[in-house]
């Protein structure tokens, strides 16, 4: 009988959970098993800090996608289920319901068959405001989020080379055209004000003067910023609290990051970063603007019928 994702997630939290729960005489967990508890609850808790997202209760979704970062950071199977496992008990001892497993499962089952996960859903620009009103504005983070999320979706180039910009790449101007230099080419931004907050032109202007306030004028496009709102490479105050990669760059790592705690606030579909590019030429293409246009902005070949039959695909 073919197993279905439900009774599969029944069956996998049996196995997490029973093999967990070792207790003592007294009822209690047994020392070896609360320092390894206490050991995966912290780093999930430390995972959830970064990105901004609840830990207790935290929910399925939540739990999946630290699932999938773990995957991706290569560690197996066994130990992602120990560190849900860990999650689990956690719940139950403060007195929550235990996260949903299902979408956890799902997660680890196909990492272990091997199976092709689903094509990437492209990001439409409802989902992408309701992420974009989720950034703080009134704080640096908030301002380079949003200015990140919006040319990711705007300049259809993937996570590396938008990493890879500089400061002195851009050319913005309130009264005539504005580009971004990508590698040799420039591409053209506009200012779109419908609504204010989606200004690809604004968005960028407003990170970068906020950096200028602190005396940031040239170097990466975008840098760290920490829980005190310090700004990698400022001149003068406080330094930037923890570690900081050579030259103040954002990693694409980081990127990521991102995008999935403002997935995590707005409640939108659970997707990568890459479906921001994907959105943004599938958006181009319904208002009119040429195939060919739309794949070479994201330096995409024509031959490539996958990403094509996605972008042309009716929503």
């Amino acid at each position: 009988m073919e197993t279905t994702p439900e009774s599969g997630a029944v069956s996998i939290d049996r196995a997490l959970t029973v093999g967990g729960y070792v207790h003592d005489q007294n009822g209690q967990y047994k020392e070896s098993t609360r320092r390894l508890y206490g050991h995966a609850w912290q780093q999930f808790t430390a995972w959830c800090k970064e990105r901004w997202i609840s830990s207790l209760p935290a929910t399925p979704e939540t739990v999946a996608l630290y699932a999938q970062d773990l995957l991706r950071e290569g560690y197996v199977v066994g130990t992602i289920r120990s560190r849900i496992t860990a999650i689990h008990a956690r719940h139950r001892q403060a007195g929550h319901p235990v996260p949903d497993n299902v979408p956890a499962w799902i997660v680890l089952r196909d990492a272990g068959t091997g199976r092709v996960r689903p094509e990437v859903e492209p990001v439409g620009r409802t989902n992408l405001i309701a992420a974009i009103m989720k950034c703080d504005l009134s704080r640096s983070m908030g301002v380079r989020d949003r200015a990140l999320t919006i040319l990711a979706w705007d300049l259809l180039i993937p996570a590396p080379a938008c990493i890879g910009l500089n400061i002195a790449d851009v050319d913005i101007h309130d009264d005539a055209d504005s580009s971004i230099r990508v590698g040799t080419r420039q591409i053209p931004i506009v200012h779109d004000h419908d609504p204010a907050i989606m200004c690809a032109v604004c968005a960028t202007r407003d990170w970068i003067n906020a950096m200028a306030d602190v005396g940031i004028t040239h170097g990466p496009l975008f840098r760290p910023v920490d829980r005190f709102d310090v700004i990698a490479g400022r001149v003068g105050g406080p330094r930037r609290c923890g570690s900081t990669q050579p030259g103040g760059r954002l990693t694409v790592r980081s990127m990521h990051r991102v995008w999935a705690r403002l997935v995590a606030r707005s409640g939108i579909r659970v997707c990568t970063q890459r479906a921001l590019r994907l959105g943004g030429a599938r958006h181009r293409i319904k208002h009119g603007e040429p195939l060919a246009e739309v794949l070479d902005r994201a330096s995409w070949s024509p031959r490539t019928p996958s990403v094509v039959s996605r972008l042309v695909a009716p929503d």
